[in-house]
């Protein structure tokens, strides 16, 4: 409902089904789940971060993997801490 609220009701509900449907077959429901290693390489690109931190930063990030009271927290909240 609120995709054919933001469209303007240019769609209806049906329409929007329908091309869910379609996407999610082209893609063979293969659709990937962004990693904590997805977000650490943004935050470190954009920060323009040299080897040592990003060595260090890699280094926290794996550490949290392994520890399982971490799963709780999404891998955008990891990096970003």
């Amino acid at each position: 409902e609120f995709l054919i609220l933001i469209s303007g009701k240019a769609y209806t509900r049906n329409e929007v089904l329908d091309m869910e449907k379609l996407m999610l077959n082209t893609l063979h429901f293969n659709m990937p789940v962004p990693t904590a290693y997805v977000f650490i390489r943004r935050f470190l690109k954009v920060a323009q971060a040299n080897k040592k931190l990003e060595l260090l930063a890699f280094f926290l990030v794996e550490l949290s993997l392994v520890e399982y009271e971490m799963l709780k927290f999404s891998p955008s909240l990891l990096t970003a801490a």
